[in-house]
């Protein structure tokens, strides 16, 4: 498929959100390297795309990139919940429950859907959980945004 170029790398990324296909995503990058923003934005929906696909270990190199980045608290969000989501999916339950750890402390940062990612990733957890930590996250997720919503998360879901 021949992806047009746009003006700007935002026009560029709101047509591929329109067009939902991961060719489109990957043209933000392509046509706009030098602009991060976008392409960062860009990362998030193909790893969205890729988690509702069930296509992890291509999810997963966008969301370690994502984590790593300290200077950006929302990119960083993103990718964190996405690696817990991804390693609870993978039955690697410490690795998951160091990402939700991780999380915590910028979990209001996430949007509506990975919010619903992370509170099914939890309920896959709970029983992994010390006291402690459980009361931590029932607190936290009473005041993340968005409520559990069976559209929003990945088809496959995080239950056993």
């Amino acid at each position: 498929m021949e992806i047009p170029r746009q003006r700007s790398a935002e026009e560029q990324l709101m047509w591929a959100k329109l067009v939902r296909s991961e060719e489109a995503l990957r043209a933000v990058e392509m046509y706009f390297p030098r602009d991060s923003y976008h392409i960062r934005r860009a990362h998030q929906d193909l790893a969205r795309l890729y988690l509702a696909q069930d296509r992890l270990d291509e999810a997963m190199l966008l969301l370690d990139e994502l984590a790593r980045l300290d200077t950006d608290p929302e990119f960083r969000a993103f990718g964190l919940a996405g690696q817990a989501f991804v390693h609870a999916r993978r039955r690697e339950h410490d690795q998951a429950l160091k990402a939700l750890a991780d999380l915590q402390p910028l979990a209001l940062r996430l949007d509506g859907q990975m919010s619903s990612l992370v509170r099914a990733t939890l309920e896959q957890l709970r029983r992994h959980m010390d006291e402690q930590t459980e009361a931590a996250w029932e607190q936290l997720l009473k005041s993340l945004p968005g409520e559990p919503d069976e559209e929003e998360a990945p088809e496959n879901g995080t239950r056993d």
